[in-house]
């Protein structure tokens, strides 16, 4: 399997982990509580707790029977499994990457998490009715997956804007919906106290915005102040750096834009890490180089050559770009 970027890990390793951990069945420890809950099968779940089967038992990654009922969006299951006593605050243990060599595993969770993770809004809301405890990593999956209501509803619920969690795949709700291009949860966010400088792990929300190819969430962080040569991470990196060296993934056009509005709004063009480092323009023809030689090479397939040349196209037109901003 090809080594894939973290944000389509985010999102195909979730279901497929998850699926996995069902599919094994007692050898994960899940019950027959938690598969019922899963599927929605209300009789089921019915009799179970009847028969007074304990409603918190975990899997042996820490799934709860609401865990399952909230990711699959049952929220009758929900209710019922809240109202006969279900611990609506269990968290997770993680799930170790040994499942997929090219993915990160799949972090703490809760039934909060999951609901709103997977946009069962519905469920989001009752757990919040309900006095679920809430924590950074809740808040942060919401600037992706949520909406500016809910943002709303879980910062009065108690939780800081700008905390940062420590989840791999979202740190807060700013670059969650930065490299997401949620821009009505951006314009939420930053209305109410979020701070575009924010300094995250490795990262920062203007770099989530490039990396995520983004160009209108780009232009929103730098309107609200976001430092555009602002220098990230071991790598040294900046915004317009990422964007260069960032895999475009045949979204030329989206990364092209977001070059150019860097470049027009002062980036520094000539900025390496260090004297040992390419320059943007020689990593650019480096590129050129690759992209000529890989369009013409016979031994590839005609889909393989003719991804060289489209990106040979958008390296000529990034080189122009950055010459231009140069003189």
């Amino acid at each position: 399997m090809k080594r894939k970027s973290l944000a389509i890990g985010a999102v195909l390793v979730v279901s497929l982990t998850l699926a996995m951990i069902l599919s094994r069945g007692p050898d994960e420890g899940v019950t027959s509580l938690m598969i019922s809950a899963k599927s929605g099968d209300i009789t089921n779940v019915e009799r179970i707790i009847r028969e007074g089967d304990y409603l918190d038992d975990q899997s042996d990654y820490g799934w709860t029977a609401l865990m399952f009922a909230s990711w699959q969006g049952k929220e009758n299951v929900v209710r019922l499994l809240v109202e006969a006593g279900a611990d609506i605050d269990v968290v997770s243990g993680k799930i170790a990457p040994r499942f997929f060599a090219t993915s990160g595993g799949y972090p703490e969770t809760s039934a909060i998490y999951e609901a709103i993770s997977n946009q069962h809004y519905s469920i989001a809301l009752y757990l919040l009715d309900k006095g679920v405890s809430l924590n950074a990593n809740a808040l942060a999956v919401a600037g992706a997956r949520g909406t500016p209501e809910l943002l709303k509803r879980l910062v009065n619920s108690g939780t800081q804007v700008n905390t940062v969690s420590d989840s791999e795949f979202y740190r807060t709700p700013l670059s969650a919906a930065a490299r997401h291009g949620q821009i009505e949860n951006m314009d939420w966010l930053l209305e109410n106290g979020a701070d575009p400088n924010l300094q995250l792990p490795h990262t920062s929300n203007l770099l989530q915005a490039v990396r995520g190819l983004q160009p209108q969430a780009v232009t929103v962080l730098l309107e609200a102040g976001a430092e555009i040569d602002a220098v990230i991470g071991s790598q040294k990196t900046t915004a317009l750096r990422e964007a260069i060296y960032t895999y475009s993934n045949g979204n030329h056009g989206q990364k092209i834009q977001i070059v150019e509005i860097l470049l027009k709004n002062g980036a520094d063009s000539h900025y390496r890490p260090d004297e040992h480092s390419r320059t943007l323009i020689e990593q650019i023809n480096k590129n050129i180089k690759a992209n000529v030689e890989g369009s013409r090479n016979p031994e590839l397939n005609s889909d393989t050559r003719e991804r060289y040349r489209r990106s040979l196209e958008e390296n000529r037109i990034i080189l122009s770009l950055l010459t231009s901003y140069q003189n």
